[in-house]
């Protein structure tokens, strides 16, 4: 009874070695997407801030970004990536993988496959006695050649990644600066504000004597540190969040009365 027990375990082990094996294969894919993906929207956050950071002139030392935020705002980035600059391209490949869809459907019909696999069996008849009398591509030939395409894509992968990084990092701190930009836009217009707060905020900040000053403007940025706002007169004004006593941000009366 033993015995068989054991052989019964013996044969059904494989089986399930192989479907755990299949699941350990996905959770490790499943984990590599998500770190890459994780680290790529980490990059994309950080440049975007970075950007527009360096539209108001603030330092990045003194507003660092949270890895959390950063991951946030690398999605805002990706989308903005998407629909302001890769658009058009985003277009085009929608428009071919429909395409590519549509071929693949009309394959599936006999009478089109056949005649398409005939059309493609006379393209290279006619072709082929042209080919031969000029090219004479022997085997060790073609060997050197598949070499050269390998080594060609090897050292020309790292330059596509490094031109794809550059330029994802042109175009994300461009979209942060654009930011920045329609937000500066709107405060040099005055252009009223759908928030049910204004952004504007004025600070009392300790004099080393005895009293507070009050300074008014556009909260820029905060962080654990620090603070910025801007104003017209005086530009943009950094704060150490140590000497900022209050902070009052009024209500937009506006859609307060709406």
């Amino acid at each position: 009874m033993r015995q068989k027990l054991y052989l019964k375990r013996k044969h059904a082990s494989p089986d399930t070695e192989r479907n755990t094996f299949k699941i350990s294969d996905v959770l490790s894919f499943a984990a590599l997407f998500l770190t890459i993906t994780t680290a790529l929207l980490y990059y994309l956050g950080s440049t975007y801030y970075s950007g527009y950071l360096t539209y108001w002139g603030l330092p990045e030392e003194l507003f660092s970004l949270s890895r959390d935020k950063s991951v946030i705002s690398g999605v805002v980035a990706y989308v903005l990536l998407c629909f302001r600059e890769l658009f058009y391209y985003v277009l085009a490949l929608v428009a071919i993988a429909e395409a590519f869809v549509l071929v693949v459907l009309l394959c599936s019909v006999r009478r089109i496959k056949d005649f398409l696999v005939r059309l493609i069996q006379k393209f290279f008849r006619l072709i082929e006695p042209h080919i031969k009398r000029h090219v004479d591509m022997s085997d060790v030939l073609e060997r050197v050649f598949n070499l050269l395409m390998v080594a060609t894509l090897l050292i020309a992968s790292p330059l596509i990644l490094a031109v794809v990084i550059a330029l994802s990092n042109q175009w994300v701190s461009k979209q942060g600066r654009e930011i920045a930009r329609e937000e500066h836009k709107k405060v040099l217009t005055g252009k009223k504000v759908v928030n049910p707060f204004v952004s504007t905020a004025i600070l009392s900040v300790k004099k080393e004597a005895k009293g507070f000053d009050q300074y008014s403007g556009h909260l820029i940025q905060t962080s654990a540190t620090h603070c910025a706002i801007y104003d017209q007169a005086n530009g943009v004004m950094i704060f150490p969040l140590s000497n900022v006593s209050r902070m009052v941000i009024h209500e937009n009366k506006n859609i307060a009365s709406k």
